[in-house]
């Protein structure tokens, strides 16, 4: 478990992102408001179950894995209690995606520094964060570092129409299975 301090123990992180659930995993998606967290939830519906539209709780297990739940309508409002955690049901984390629209659609996988830029982003973009002390914040962003060292994260270009759909599902089919899209040619 993650210990935080912040008025006691800390068990989980909150996150501004969507989640769904494929095959027992959950996929997030990170990006600020606007960005279409909830229009990638929905356009994967037939596909995947919803687990969150707007807010996720993470919680690292002994073995360096990460759980998910959802918090939506609950993680603005402050960390859960460990009562709380213990009565959520949790699904372990598969791969978290930075999105960002656009017309095609494509993959990059994300180097781990980059990819904990994008989870502690996620993370200040709650509320409660924000305002807890630095012990917290150093702690929170540790276990982030640490999740981005052993979740794959991806920057994920989408567009809004069926055709994402149909072009995204084979490439989250390799993500799940643990295959790894190549990295594109970074210009210069």
């Amino acid at each position: 478990m993650i210990e935080v301090p912040i008025h006691g123990p800390l068990h989980t992180l909150s996150l501004h992102a969507s989640a769904v659930v494929v095959d027992g995993g959950a996929l997030l998606f990170l990006g600020p408001s606007g960005a279409g967290k909830s229009t990638i939830r929905r356009l994967l519906e037939g596909w995947a179950c919803p687990l969150a539209d707007d807010a996720v709780f993470l919680r690292c297990q002994p073995e360096a894995d990460w759980d998910v739940s959802s918090a939506d309508g609950r993680a603005f409002n402050g960390p859960l209690s460990e009562e709380e955690a213990a009565g959520r049901s949790w699904v372990p984390l598969r791969a978290f995606f930075r999105i960002y629209q656009a017309k095609g659609v494509h993959l990059e996988a994300l180097p781990p520094w980059e990819a904990c830029r994008f989870l502690v982003s996620a993370f200040f973009e709650t509320y409660w964060p924000q305002y807890s002390d630095i012990e917290t914040r150093q702690r929170a962003f540790a276990n982030l570092a640490g999740l981005a060292r052993t979740v794959p994260g991806y920057r994920f270009y989408f567009g809004r129409s069926t055709r994402t759909l149909r072009t995204l599902v084979p490439v989250l089919k390799e993500v799940i299975a643990g295959n790894t899209p190549p990295r594109r040619p970074q210009a210069h």
